[in-house]
């Protein structure tokens, strides 16, 4: 879990840094987002997540990433950080009217004050995590597993596969 904070803690930095790349060029991250190239990089990813999901096939780590896993979790510390990033990315489509804002104080602020706001924003969003690294007992009131998951996987393929025909 701490693994995935620190990568939500340095994905929204990263996030703001390119950001104010493209707004340096005299672009806007729509236009970034709305990029032929980047539509269609972004539908081949959620069309492979999908079809990962529907279970066409498995990704299989080669043995050198997953002698990686810490032997305390039995997660894979560079995936967990790397999935923080990955999460603080997909989240700016929901979080963009908030990080709008955040950018434009960060821009204003000077780059050591922007880099320290987008730092604590990546701080908030890994918190919950934070909180369950520190009280692991809480995860007994989660739900067990049992058929539910499968469904939800497969909900989560059809949904995967409409966001890529929505953004296509």
């Amino acid at each position: 879990a701490n693994d995935y904070a620190v990568g939500q803690r340095h994905g929204l930095p990263m996030i703001g840094v390119l950001a104010l790349f493209v707004i340096s060029q005299d672009a806007l991250w729509g236009k970034f987002i709305s990029h032929p190239v980047t539509a269609v990089a972004l539908t081949v990813v959620l069309l492979l997540a999908a079809a990962q999901a529907f279970g066409l096939f498995e990704i299989v780590l080669p043995k050198s990433v997953s002698n990686l896993e810490s032997k305390a979790s039995g997660a894979s510390l560079v995936g967990n950080f790397f999935s923080g990033i990955l999460i603080a990315i997909l989240s700016t489509p929901c979080t963009i009217g908030v990080f709008a804002a955040v950018i434009a104080v960060a821009i204003t602020a000077g780059s050591t004050i922007g880099s320290l706001i987008l730092m604590f924003v990546g701080v908030g969003m890994a918190l919950p995590w934070l909180i369950l690294s520190v009280f692991p007992e809480a995860t007994a009131r989660f739900p067990r597993t049992g058929p539910w998951p499968g469904v939800v996987k497969q909900m989560t393929a059809f949904l995967l596969v409409a966001t890529a025909i929505w953004t296509s």
